[in-house]
């Protein structure tokens, strides 16, 4: 409740954030939406482009979900550490983080479909065509996402700008 009377009443992001991560650091566990707390506060520090605390609640995340959801959304939860990184310059870790995932869940259209939209961001135009192609080959079989039309025009609109392609070891 105080998360949404800073949040909507006050139109006070930053104290409602700060409740949120009040609740989060408590020992006490209640009837919330924990997922959404993390979500929320990821959400706001990435945004005020402070990654590396974006990360600590990241990894945070992780740790909640492998205690709490038996690891149910493990594969959200690296992928939105992977972003994270990819966001923070960190291309080598951000991107080693996303093979990880594709070696584990090859078919797992959201790998190919995040990458598709944060790689263009983090100057990485030609990876993100090169992975649009392989997601686009790939639900050509079977689409059960319904992403064609979107990986589609995600493909359409990466305007080939200057590469950060050397930087990757």
């Amino acid at each position: 409740d105080a998360v949404k009377y800073f949040e909507s009443e006050k139109k006070d992001r930053d104290r409602a954030m700060a409740v949120a991560e009040l609740i989060l650091c408590s020992p006490q566990m209640a009837d919330l939406d924990y997922y959404s707390l993390f979500l929320d506060i990821i959400g706001y520090y990435r945004w005020k482009e402070e990654f590396p605390v974006a990360l600590r609640w990241a990894y945070t995340l992780i740790t909640f979900g492998e205690q709490h959801e038996n690891g149910l959304n493990r594969d959200n939860h690296v992928r939105d550490l992977a972003e994270i990184y990819l966001q923070a310059g960190d291309l080598n870790t951000g991107l080693a983080l996303f093979t990880r995932l594709a070696l584990a869940s090859p078919g797992d259209i959201w790998n190919y479909n995040t990458l598709g939209l944060i790689l263009p961001r983090v100057g990485l135009p030609r990876l993100a065509t090169e992975i649009l192609d392989h997601a686009l080959a790939l639900i050509s079989k079977s689409d059960p996402e319904h992403l064609a039309k979107q990986l589609t025009q995600q493909r359409q609109m990466i305007e080939d700008t200057s590469d950060r392609s050397a930087e990757i070891s």
